[in-house]
């Protein structure tokens, strides 16, 4: 099978309408030998009803001319026959099938068997071979097949003829194909021989990843494959429609195809390594070369990781492996290319590319050791890191400069060679006008002393850490530092100034900045405008144009095949799925300089949009004939009750309204139909509906009674149920109070010797909280209460 290290790994994977199945079978000298391995270890092999394999068979601790059978445990899932021709004894040929329990094989036979097995029907059936040595016991081995029907379903192949990987493998397998122009994507028979053939109007997803240069013809009798180039590293989905021409049905597929870069990328910082060349001393003066970093060590800064980066592994399980070498002076550079040269315990590397100098490496006079940065599976690809220990740390001069809201550092440092580097070459651009930006501060933070000065204060002056335009014009102001006992190197900074007449303070906003386009809705206008401070009196015009974005984050002029652009409109007319990057631009005027652009994104999409489906009820609890409404929304909605026996829905014009039938639960299942710009959905209302509410009897058997103290006792006879009951009463010549209870019983608080009245009335409240009342209260009950 093709080693993934090669670059591209295709998974293909079936649509609902099908999955793919494996497509070839084993045979030959290849069966043989995975067949002589299971036999030794007793594994399981899967067929498919038809096929017909070969297995040889070696026993080494068994003497030639020993007798030995075979049986198989379910002939009709598998036949087995016996072949100890080809070359083993003279006028030999097939043994009849295995059909009976054991077969026994003459004397003198080799100790060497060739099986061939086919497969006959869905099941399992055990094959064992048993050895009989007259001087020693049974030797037996045994093999377990599982026979599988055959699948109806294509399957597909990826090749490229000429290649290094022409080969083509199955949809179940990975493939290691580079990334390259002119595969081929072919549908094959499915294994009951069903044939298929491709439609016109294949789709991929990202055409930037997986093209296809020429769609296929629309030919049901035979088109079976078309060319595809992998042009990149990425994922795309290639969607269309086959024809079963045995069976005359269309079938849907969707394969995924990812595709990973054929070239594995080594950095170490922002150096990429592509060769294998060790460091050299010499010159005039004595300096190394080939060396791709420097890091300096020292107790207070001990570690450091060397910044080593693999990206796009070429290779299974691809690493980066580092080997330390100590230099026993700053010119030995011997024996750089041999790695058993390497090993020291001064420093150490671990696997994420830190090193730390130990104790010993930080004594008080600089130490020198090389790193060598390697691929673990690429031998063509190292670079080398010098490491410089010290105790006492080197100070580098700093230099940070901030203006607009941006910060610009520079500091001295090593260079690769190991000298002092002064740091002079940062250019800070910076943009002023006489009209609406004049004045621009900054701040400045150093190690050193340092001096600012302007080579033309007629142009661009420096007053009191601002940046003042005097003119348009352009003016270098630079920031440099001043050297000193305590400190190493030199820094500078320059901010180059220019400064125009026009105002600066303007620019093209667009809104929104994202657009997407659908199979419905195919065209969308682009909305922008020139926003500036003080606002302007009349828009100028807008220019659009495709772009693409750059790695350093400009943009240069595009094309694009899915969309057309006109003026501010843009349309979506191909049925790939797309995106596209608009430039809204507008030119300088007198009055202001060109502002920077806004950029749109569009998408170009088959896909629909999400469901609209919006139901806000959750629940409804309802009494039998009791009715509640269900709000939703969507775009085309329907509703089903899971038992019409406990509840029915009916639609209304804002959703549906619920009618309980009997005690139990429905569940209403709401459905969105969809359209075809958004996708459909469901959501289900669960309904709880209770019997119906029955009004409660007239209280009976009220009882007032003393209790201690200022209270008295009311009991009643209990309806039982969900009844509950109001007490009323009332003291002397006041006003009647009510309260709620829950049981037959409760206490009253009086005064002492007051004559009080008291009478209950039941009620009853069903699952939407509405309250039945029974018959009016029983009439009310008078006593008096102790004075003491």
């Amino acid at each position: 099978m093709l080693n993934l290290k090669k670059g591209l790994a295709l998974v293909l994977a079936a649509a609902t309408a099908f999955t793919f199945a494996p497509v070839a079978n084993l045979g030959g000298a290849v069966a043989a030998k995975a067949a002589n391995t299971a036999f030794q270890n007793a594994q399981n092999i899967q067929l498919t009803v038809d096929q017909i394999m070969t297995y040889d068979v070696d026993i080494p601790d068994v003497v030639d001319g020993t007798k030995y059978s075979v049986s198989n445990s379910d002939p009709t899932v598998v036949e087995v026959g016996l072949d100890y021709s080809a070359g083993k004894e003279a006028g030999s040929v097939w043994a009849p099938a295995v059909t009976a329990s054991s077969i026994q094989v003459a004397n003198n036979q080799p100790n060497h068997s060739t099986f061939q097995v086919k497969a006959l029907k869905a099941g399992t059936s055990t094959v064992r071979i048993i050895y009989h040595g007259s001087n020693s016991a049974d030797i037996t081995k045994e093999i377990s097949f599982t026979v599988v029907n055959k699948s109806e379903n294509p399957k597909f192949t990826i090749e490229k003829a000429g290649g290094e990987y022409a080969t083509a493998r199955d949809a179940q397998n990975s493939f290691g194909f580079k990334v390259d122009n002119g595969y081929t994507l072919k549908v094959a028979n499915a294994d009951n021989s069903d044939a298929f053939s491709i439609y016109g109007g294949v789709k991929t997803s990202d055409s930037s990843v997986v093209e296809i240069p020429t769609q296929p013809t629309d030919n049901t009798a035979g088109s079976t494959g078309f060319t595809i180039n992998l042009k990149k590293a990425g994922v795309a989905k290639l969607t269309g429609k086959l024809k079963n021409t045995t069976q005359n049905k269309d079938v849907n597929f969707e394969i995924t195809i990812n595709v990973i870069a054929n070239k594995s990328t080594f950095k170490i910082g922002d150096s990429e390594i592509t060769g294998n060349t060790a460091p050299t001393y010499g010159g005039t003066p004595a300096k190394f070369s080939n060396v791709v970093k420097t890091i300096y060590l020292t107790a207070d800064h001990s570690s450091e990781n060397i910044g080593a980066t693999l990206t796009n592994p070429q290779y299974d399980g691809e690493s980066i492996k580092y080997l330390a070498k100590k230099m026993t002076n700053n010119t030995d550079v011997a024996n750089l290319g041999d790695e058993s040269k390497y090993g020291t315990d001064e420093i150490e590397v671990s696997a994420d590319g830190t090193v730390k100098a130990t104790a010993k490496a930080l004594n008080a006079s600089e130490q020198y050791y090389f790193v060598k940065v390697k691929l673990d599976k690429e031998t063509t690809k190292a670079g080398w890191v010098r490491v410089i220990t010290s105790r006492n740390e080197k100070a580098f001069t700093t230099l940070k400069v901030s203006v607009q809201g941006k910060d610009y550092e520079q500091k001295a440092s090593y260079d690769v060679d190991g000298n002092i580097k002064d740091s002079t070459d940062k250019v800070v651009d910076v943009k002023m006008s006489t009209q609406d930006r004049t004045t621009v501060p900054f701040t400045v933070e150093s190690t050193n002393s340092y001096d600012v000065k302007s080579n033309d204060k007629s142009t661009v002056d420096v007053v009191n850490g601002s940046l003042v335009a005097k003119r348009a014009g352009v003016a270098s102001i630079t920031i440099s530092t001043k050297s000193d006992t305590t400190h190493y190197g030199a820094v500078t900074i320059t901010l180059k100034v220019t400064v125009t007449n026009q105002k600066l303070d303007v620019k093209v906003v667009a809104d929104p900045t994202a657009i997407t386009l659908t199979k419905v809705t195919k065209s969308a206008k682009l909305n922008a405008s020139v926003v500036a401070t003080p606002a302007l009196t009349t828009q100028p015009e807008l220019s659009y144009r495709f772009v693409t974005k750059n790695t350093d984050g400009s943009y240069s002029a595009a094309t694009s095949a899915d969309f057309d652009l006109k003026g501010n409109e843009i349309t979506y007319k191909t049925t790939n799925e797309a995106s596209a990057i608009v430039e809204i631009s507008t030119k300088s005027t007198n009055d202001y300089a060109a502002p920077a652009p806004a950029y749109v994104t569009v998408k170009g999409t088959q896909q629909k949009a999400a469901t609209k489906l919006n139901v806000t009820t959750k629940a409804l609890n309802l009494d039998v004939d009791g009715t509640g409404a269900i709000v939703a929304s969507g775009t085309a909605l329907s509703y089903a009750s899971s038992d019409t026996d406990v509840a029915t829905v009916t639609q209304t014009a804002n959703g549906a309204e619920v009618t309980a039938v009997a005690p139990g639960v429905a569940v209403i299942t709401v459905t969105d139909a969809g359209n075809e710009e958004f996708a459909g959905g469901t959501a289900t209302v669960t309904v709880f509906v209770k019997a119906a509410t029955v009004a409660p009897q007239k209280v009976t058997g009220l009882k007032v009674s003393n209790k201690k103290g200022a209270y008295v006792s009311v009991k009643w006879t209990s309806q039982g149920g969900n009844v509950n009951y109001r007490i009323y009463k009332k003291v002397g010549n006041g006003k009647w109070i009510g309260k709620n209870v829950a049981g037959n019983k409760t206490s009253l608080k009086v005064k002492k010797g007051a004559k009080v009245q008291v009478k209950v009335k039941a009620y009853v409240k069903n699952a939407a909280g509405k309250t039945t009342w029974g018959p009016k209260a029983t009439k009310a009950k008078t006593f008096k209460t102790d004075k003491k």
